[in-house]
């Protein structure tokens, strides 16, 4: 492997390395020089690792990357209120509360594998929902903007170069 196709896999380990260290230490304050080294890295694509991003389901997420950060809390929240309503309905332990960092959290499941179940569908639901609110809302959206912008405002002379 040649350096150059190595600097892909390096980068990803400092992010990894940097993100497990830094924490929400004072060092979090480099992460700007951390991921901006990182993306000058990966905008040659060159290596492995971008061949890899190029595959059709990781463009295909990060085609919808923006609707998922959008609807993945919705989702996350929607799935457990359908738990607490299941709870209700048949009185059938659903949620656990848990305590997490000294915060009050609930979780789907009594046991650990029953989040190794949830967790999938979660991801399903959440893929789902973000496609269709990037066909239906996000992309109508920037053609809206896109034809606003093109549109020259009444009284606006343009100006001759």
């Amino acid at each position: 492997m040649a350096v150059g196709k190595r600097r892909e896999w390096c980068a990803i380990g400092l992010i990894f390395a940097f993100v497990s260290v830094s924490g929400t230490t004072l060092l979090s304050v480099a992460a700007p020089f951390v991921f901006g080294l990182a993306v000058m890295v990966f905008a040659f694509e060159g290596g492995s690792a971008s061949a890899i991003l190029k595959l059709r389901p990781l463009v295909f997420l990060g085609t919808i990357s923006y609707s998922i950060y959008m609807t993945h809390f919705f989702v996350a929240r929607r799935l457990l209120d359908t738990g607490r309503v299941i709870e209700k309905l048949w009185d059938f332990d659903l949620i656990t509360p848990r305590e997490i960092d000294e915060q009050h959290v609930d979780v789907l499941g009594t046991q650990l594998w029953h989040g190794d179940v949830a967790y999938p569908v979660f991801l399903a639901v959440v893929v789902a929902v973000s496609y269709f609110t990037y066909r239906w809302i996000e992309m109508p959206g920037r053609e809206w903007v896109k034809n606003q912008v093109h549109v020259r405002p009444r009284g606006m002379r343009q100006v001759e170069t």
